[in-house]
């Protein structure tokens, strides 16, 4: 797992703008997906984002973190939650 933290949607926009214009550095990660491929079952790629209220012991910096529990859930589309 590889994790990029940004401050904002604006940095992480603007990170992959950099990476768009930079065409050593395209060929690079393409070249690396090709290789990989032959080992790689299945890749995801996943947003996550931060909401304090939401958030159980919630630490926003990650200095210093040594383990980190990420759970998802994988809602039916149609199903109503009430609580």
């Amino acid at each position: 797992m590889f994790l990029t933290i940004y401050g904002s949607f604006a940095e992480w926009e603007k990170d992959n703008k950099l990476v768009d214009k930079n065409a050593a550095l395209n060929a690079e990660l393409e070249h690396a997906g090709i290789v990989d491929g032959e080992l790689l079952e299945s890749v995801d790629s996943l947003v996550y984002t931060y909401d304090k209220d939401l958030s159980y012991k919630s630490r926003p910096d990650l200095i210093g973190a040594r383990y980190m529990e990420i759970t998802v859930f994988h809602l039916k589309s149609g199903i109503t939650m009430t609580g």
